[in-house]
């Protein structure tokens, strides 16, 4: 090679580099959209309880510890249903109008209404029982379809309930669990009551309360039939965020075991559930990685585990219960 031709070729290498720097110089637009792009995320909820705010929370704290910084990256678009069940797909409708992103949905019943005003969109569920059962997936490993989330271990979760009881109340023999017989989350925790009360040294009844003007029947049959322990269906907070059931419920002098903190909080006995903020921050782990672009049908369906106990020793003085040190010592919180 010619010290001219080598010239030519170093002057073709470098033109082209010019040329390359140019073409990129230039703005994509697709690339800027993306990157500043703001993602809507739809939330629908049947009802604004106590435990809401910390589930909310910890998901926009997770979704900002990614990058996501709300009302920069990403906005909110929330309904609440206000107890109705049967508002829900009119708000999931909105939300999938409102071109939202992904929908969270905490319940199972505002899953099934996402899932029914959308079959595109992605949709993650939070708070929900068996969604297999319920049929929002069809099955955990590889959920196929628009739907993804977490699930809780509802028969253990029964097990555990009944159990720990069984340990504050040793001599109840006859339980009951108050909750709703249309939703299949319920029907499923009561089989799970069932099947271990035998064994648990017990006879379990079902005591239906679909809605609030439920409770006085409710309430009457447990007096008539002379309960001497109750488990409360996680539906109760679909209808009540915790105040009457547990005010009913204290009235009654029934020691009873509530599906989240805020019934201790407001006097109830003990609950042994999900924690609020542990389920926002898996949520935000499932938005993230949908933002990025995985498929809800390809994430598998966590099955929950991280339940906690939280006991108020006010309402177990008031009952004349002494609560077990080992149920003390594995309580995360205690009201004194």
């Amino acid at each position: 090679m010619t010290w001219s031709a080598a010239g030519s070729s170093v002057r073709r290498l470098i033109a082209g580099a010019l040329a390359l720097a140019a073409v990129l110089a230039v703005p994509n637009p697709a690339r800027a959209q993306q990157a500043g792009r703001v993602y809507r995320i739809g939330y629908l909820t049947l009802w604004y309880s106590t435990s809401d705010p910390a589930l909310r929370l910890a998901l926009v704290e997770g979704l900002r510890a990614r990058g996501y910084r709300d009302g920069d990256r990403m906005v909110f678009e929330s309904r609440y249903a206000e107890g109705r069940i049967e508002r829900l797909p009119e708000l999931a409708t909105e939300l999938v109008q409102r071109h939202v992103d992904v929908i969270v949905a905490i319940s199972t019943p505002a899953g099934l209404a996402a899932r029914q005003a959308t079959s595109t969109l992605p949709i993650v569920v939070a708070g929900s029982g068996d969604m297999v059962d319920s049929g929002l997936v069809a099955n955990t490993a590889r959920p196929g379809g628009n739907v993804t989330g977490m699930q809780f271990l509802r028969p253990e979760l029964a097990v555990r309930q009944l159990e720990i009881l069984k340990q504050v109340v040793p001599e109840a023999a006859r339980l009951a669990f108050l909750g709703n017989p249309d939703l299949p989350s319920d029907v499923s925790f009561f089989r799970a009551l069932e099947r271990q009360a035998p064994s648990s040294g017990v006879t379990i009844r079902f005591i239906h309360a679909r809605a609030e003007v439920d409770y006085k029947i409710a309430f009457d049959t447990l007096r008539q039939t002379r309960v001497q322990a109750l488990i409360v269906g996680a539906s109760v907070t679909q209808i009540d965020p915790s105040r009457k059931v547990v005010r009913l419920v204290s009235q009654n002098r029934i020691p009873a075991i509530y599906p989240g903190r805020q019934f201790v909080e407001a006097g109830g006995l003990i609950s042994y559930f999900a924690n609020p903020a542990d389920q926002g921050r898996l949520v935000a782990l499932y938005v993230e990685k949908i933002l990025k672009g995985t498929r809800p049908g390809d994430l598998p369906v966590e099955q929950y585990a991280g339940y906690e106990l939280v006991i108020n020793l006010r309402t177990a003085k008031a009952l004349f219960l002494t609560m077990p040190a080992a149920l003390l010592h594995q309580a995360v919180d205690v009201f004194r």
